[in-house]
């Protein structure tokens, strides 16, 4: 596997030593700092994307026919923590962060990303680091 991290570009490096290569799929979480996003999968497979507002868009497994939700993107993420008073850097835990957004941001989108993921977000202590 080390040879094979040696021959990828920058950015995929990094990304496999995160988040490993070949194996059991692991939900994950990371901050896209270029489109200012947080970005979390739950589930290995094809999705859709599925924007519910400006600034979650909830991904759809495209082959299960229940519990479907993949993941989600929340966009626009210096102005939430803006918002909430946190910090645009560091560590944050995913499952404390949806609590907060839904209290800030009571709207239907938010419940249901809270609803749907906090559940797995706590079981696998998921964080996202923002530098």
């Amino acid at each position: 596997m080390d040879e094979m991290i040696g021959m990828l570009p920058g950015s995929a490096e990094e990304f496999v030593k995160k988040f490993g290569g070949c194996g059991d799929f692991r939900p994950f979480a990371y901050y896209d700092k270029h489109l200012d996003c947080i970005r979390v999968q739950t589930m290995d497979c094809s999705f859709k994307e599925d924007r519910k507002n400006k600034m979650i868009t909830v991904l759809s497994a495209n082959h299960y026919e229940t519990g479907n939700f993949a993941g989600f993107t929340l966009k626009g993420v210096r102005y939430m923590f803006e918002k909430l008073g946190l910090p645009v850097t560091g560590v944050h835990k995913l499952a404390d962060l949806l609590d907060r957004l839904v209290r800030v941001f009571p709207d239907a989108a938010f419940r249901q990303i809270q609803a749907n993921f906090r559940p797995i977000l706590e079981e696998q202590n998921l964080t996202v680091e923002l530098t």
